[in-house]
């Protein structure tokens, strides 16, 4: 036995076991640990009988929580309130990636290779209209955003 070390009681078998003093074990083993804890789970299932009903059943929220952009949480109903807010950009991609699909080739190079594709819109203006999108790779979306921009300059 260790200079610095006390022989302790188990609370459920007796057995005499050797711990640390600053230690807070009250078992000899994880097998009684186990045995008083399932003695000590029937008082909490006194507590919550099966069949009670939960405290919040039958309440509405404000809302229905569709999206959670940027910060910004956008119900059904004013989904697209935000045109000049900061998740107007966002929403609006959204919309267009859920009405017209994940985009898989490019319209303005027409590779379909293996790269990652976006939704351009057409007119620059954001408008809800899915005949404004077209499909681009990424290098040709930034190519025809930059051109787009030096046009506008």
């Amino acid at each position: 036995m260790k200079k610095c070390s006390i022989v302790k009681k188990c609370i459920i078998c007796g057995k005499e076991f050797v711990s640390a003093p600053s230690s807070k074990r009250k078992y000899c083993s994880r097998i009684c640990y186990v045995v008083d804890w399932a003695k000590r789970s029937v008082f909490f299932k006194k507590d919550f009988p099966k069949g009670n009903i939960p405290w919040n059943k039958g309440i509405k929220r404000p809302y229905k929580p569709c999206f959670l952009r940027r910060g910004i949480r956008v119900s059904p109903a004013t989904e697209f309130k935000y045109k000049n807010g900061s998740g107007w950009n966002v929403v609006l991609h959204n919309w267009v990636k859920k009405n017209l699909g994940k985009p898989n080739k490019c319209d303005i190079c027409g590779t379909e290779e293996n790269r990652v594709y976006h939704w351009s819109n057409i007119s620059g203006g954001y408008k809800k209209d899915l005949n404004d999108w077209q499909r681009c790779c990424v290098p040709c979306h930034k190519n025809y955003d930059l051109s787009r921009q030096k046009q506008n300059a």
